[in-house]
């Protein structure tokens, strides 16, 4: 079954596409949002295309939470989203990248590991998860030279990663590398 737009107490492509012109305005964009959220009618859900919705402007505002730096606000409407369409591919990817924010790579890990499961011809995806393993084998390799007080073979490991990548993990495991040779800059 449809979901009946008649329902709809507003009209979300006559209301998003011109408030929505100026990409800097994202508290404007947020309050949007959730605005299209709180005037889906009661039942949406029985619907495939009330799903759709739901979880797209879940993920969107998700994107405004993130670029407001509020990342556990991000992880939130992603999960949110994720409930409504377990196969909304930008949804992984952005509560991937809030959990990365955090500094929470063992969670964000999970995250893709799910997201393949769900959507195992994502190529996006698949390459995401890719390199998370690589990293993550990374991590545990300079852990167990620090364990065993090789800290200038960790460092020296980490430094050509430190500058590209995005995973605090990797950035907190190069840190200590660091102090633990006393280097404070």
């Amino acid at each position: 079954a449809l979901f009946p737009s008649h329902l709809l107490l507003f009209s979300p492509t006559s209301i998003f596409p011109h408030n929505l012109q100026n990409k800097q305005d994202v508290a404007g964009a947020r309050i949007l949002y959730g605005e299209g959220l709180s005037c889906l009618p009661p039942g949406f859900e029985k619907y495939p295309d009330g799903r759709e919705l739901a979880a797209s402007l879940y993920a969107n505002r998700a994107v405004t939470f993130f670029r407001e730096k509020k990342f556990i606000e991000t992880v939130n409407d992603c999960n949110k989203s994720l409930e409504f369409d377990s196969k909304h591919e930008k949804s992984y990817i952005r509560k991937w990248r809030a959990l990365m924010a955090l500094g929470n790579f063992e969670d964000a890990f999970k995250c893709l590991q799910v997201s393949v499961r769900e959507l195992p011809n994502s190529d996006r995806l698949g390459e995401e998860l890719e390199n998370a393993t690589e990293q993550r084998e990374l991590l545990l390799t300079v852990n167990d030279l620090m364990a065993n007080g090789e800290y200038q073979e960790a460092r020296d490991t980490l430094k050509p990663l430190v500058k590209t990548s995005d995973n605090v993990s990797l950035w907190l495991a190069a840190a200590r590398a660091d102090a633990s040779l006393g280097y404070t800059e």
